[in-house]
């Protein structure tokens, strides 16, 4: 039961750590395009 509830939560902590990876990698590339086009 306690294995199985750490192997969910590390799942859950790895699914929302490369959620929020790709969130701040597109934020950073818009921000990136954004800046080379006002140069």
């Amino acid at each position: 039961g306690t294995d199985l509830l750490t192997r969910g939560f590390f799942s859950l902590l790895l699914r929302v750590f490369h959620v929020t990876s790709i969130v701040l990698y597109a934020f950073t590339f818009q921000h990136g395009i954004r800046a080379v086009k006002f140069r």
